[in-house]
């Protein structure tokens, strides 16, 4: 792992981290594989013990093998670009750029079954939550089904506006 200022290893359980050299360029995904545990794989890493480090889209970083260890905590945001957040239903919700939805109470995140992957913008108001997508504009009023607002033809919604008299 690196930072601006820091390169990070695993060292038997836990990681070491000491001043960053220059960065070498992120590995490509592993060949033949872009699913690791269900989460997309968005890069690899051979460790020079022989094991393999795997990071992934909203299933976090593991140690794989035979028995794959999660190094990063469970219930995490659901996305490292996040792009909308709305208060409602008691909890907050994040859109992502490539990740859908996701919400918290605060103890932990929960990603949304959603029929859409890129989120633009998320307006919260008369009672439902409004999602602003690069696959059109949907709605749910209980946090668990989105329908699709067929009155929006148009696929792509970049931004939303709410309306208070207009909403029913």
């Amino acid at each position: 792992a690196r930072t601006q200022g820091a390169s990070c290893r695993l060292a038997g359980d836990r990681f070491r981290c000491d001043a960053a050299p220059p960065a070498p360029a992120p590995a490509p995904p592993a060949k033949g594989s872009t699913l690791f545990r269900g989460a997309r794989v968005t890069a690899t890493e051979a460790l020079p013990d022989g094991r393999e480090l795997v990071a992934t889209a909203g299933q976090g970083l593991w140690l794989a093998g035979d028995a794959p260890r999660r190094l990063t905590p469970e219930n995490q945001i659901c996305s490292n670009h996040v792009v909308a957040i709305a208060a409602w239903a008691g909890r907050t919700w994040l859109g992502s750029f490539d990740e859908g939805l996701c919400s918290t109470d605060g103890r932990g995140f929960a990603a949304a079954a959603v029929p859409f992957r890129m989120v633009n913008d998320l307006a919260a108001a008369g009672g439902a939550l409004d999602v602003a997508s690069s696959d059109g504009l949907w709605l749910t009023r209980d946090g668990a089904r989105f329908e699709r607002v067929a009155a929006v033809r148009e696929r792509v919604i970049t931004d939303l506006a709410y309306d208070d008299a207009t909403r029913t």
